[in-house]
């Protein structure tokens, strides 16, 4: 909020922020909910990241609003001071409780990932989160500059963001339960040929129907 050259914006939020964001990410977020919830890691996983959908439900909606009033800075002290204020529950969350994790070896086995890098199922697994990872950020980054360009109000593209975030939420908690039921590989290859159809359809279509529906539909398999 109180930057006053670029290259502060890149230092802070490209890479103090990023280093954050990977470090607080499903990823290690992931291992933490697998060993105190073993039985159903599925549905605790889904339940834990749709607070990034309800984030994008109501904290963006809510800032957009606002923000040709308060100003782009004072959104973001506003977002700092929100999330200094979490850090003491954070610290209280991470704390294992002795009713709920799950019994750990004292010494861990000696693991060699070495052979990983040269394991095709792993490369090709890799290979399918960097094109999702791009996709999502490539969207979530652009969609908002994308649609005004087609003519349509840069309120409703907020708004359609936010939407996207709402329905995240709903698909996450659906992939949850479905993961639970019959493993990660059906609603995975449910979502990659989701993705593959409504890409197709913006690609051909770019009216405001088809927009909304893009954004809704990439939201779902977020």
């Amino acid at each position: 909020g109180f930057v006053t050259a670029p290259w502060q914006v890149i230092a802070l939020n490209g890479m103090v922020f990023g280093i954050g964001a990977g470090l607080a990410a499903p990823p290690p977020v992931g291992v933490m909910l697998t060993r105190r919830f073993p039985n159903r890691t599925g549905f605790a996983n889904a339940a834990t990241i749709t607070g990034l959908a309800l984030e994008q439900l109501v904290i963006i909606a809510g800032l957009s609003l606002v923000l040709a009033d308060a100003g782009w800075r004072a959104v973001f002290i506003w977002l700092g001071i929100a999330n200094h204020t979490l850090v003491p529950f954070i610290f209280w969350a991470l704390q294992e409780r002795a009713d709920t994790a799950v019994a750990r070896p004292e010494v861990l086995p000696t693991l060699d990932h070495s052979g990983h890098l040269k394991d095709a199922i792993f490369l090709a697994f890799n290979q399918c989160q960097a094109i999702c990872g791009f996709k999502d950020f490539f969207v979530s980054t652009h969609v908002v500059a994308f649609v005004p360009d087609l003519g349509i109000g840069t309120l409703i593209s907020e708004n359609l963001l936010a939407f996207l975030g709402f329905a995240r939420l709903l698909g996450v908690l659906a992939a949850g339960v479905w993961s639970d039921q019959s493993g990660p590989a059906a609603p995975t290859l449910f979502s990659f040929f989701l993705r593959v159809a409504i890409f197709l359809l913006i690609f051909f279509s770019k009216d405001q129907f088809s927009i909304a529906n893009f954004l809704l539909l990439y939201g779902f398999t977020f």
